[in-house]
């Protein structure tokens, strides 16, 4: 069964449905979280967009404390290479409150730092670190 969702995300990818590609790893690290292609099918995993989009669905999962940490980082880096900085921060935000321990939280919280989008005023950023500071870059 495991390399039957891996296999059909893998065709879903090709074919270029990743919503199905999507829900075949998904499927495939819930269910076989410890399997020898666990690593191959997370990488799959992060490299589809919709995990960005689904990160919610991962909450409550057999996977979710290791992943999302993971998950977090990576669709704030990829909403950063497209300029969407508001998606870049608030990804970075729930990476920081959820797991505030993370040895990633250094990289994390420079990374914040490097973002200066703000609604209406550019060159602002927010801080997540303190929920009220704003501050200058």
């Amino acid at each position: 069964m495991p390399r039957l969702y891996s296999g059909c995300g893998q065709a879903y990818t090709a074919k270029g449905d990743l919503m199905n590609a999507f829900e075949m790893y998904k499927e495939f690290l819930t269910q076989f979280p410890q399997h020898a292609l666990a690593a191959e099918v997370e990488i799959a995993l992060l490299a589809n967009p919709v995990s960005c989009e689904k990160h919610e669905s991962f909450q409550n999962t057999v996977i979710a404390e290791h992943f999302l940490p993971t998950l977090y980082y990576h669709c704030a880096q990829a909403y950063e290479k497209d300029k969407n900085y508001t998606s870049a921060i608030r990804m970075l935000e729930k990476f920081l409150a959820a797991y505030p321990k993370s040895c990633a939280r250094l990289r994390c919280r420079s990374r914040v730092g490097s973002n200066t989008h703000r609604p209406g005023k550019s060159g602002w950023s927010r801080n997540p670190c303190a929920a009220t500071e704003w501050e200058y870059e």
